[in-house]
């Protein structure tokens, strides 16, 4: 493809989440606006609810039962 120098690989890195969150935003106007769409777009957030890391259930370890 083509070589990124350092300062475009970090600059890229650094707007990745910012590209994301903004095409999320896009798709939420977009499903409230149209009934078409919101079918859709309630899905894809039901599926990227569900795929976040959930924390283990497990108590933590107190400092003083170790």
């Amino acid at each position: 493809m083509f070589a990124l120098n350092p300062a475009a690989s970090i600059a890229t890195a650094l707007l990745i989440p910012f590209w994301w969150g903004l095409g999320l935003f896009i798709l939420a106007c977009l499903g409230d606006v149209s009934p078409r769409l919101r079918p859709r777009v309630s899905r894809l957030f039901d599926w990227l609810e569900r795929t976040r890391v959930q924390p283990p259930n497990e108590p933590a370890i107190s400092p003083a039962a170790a």
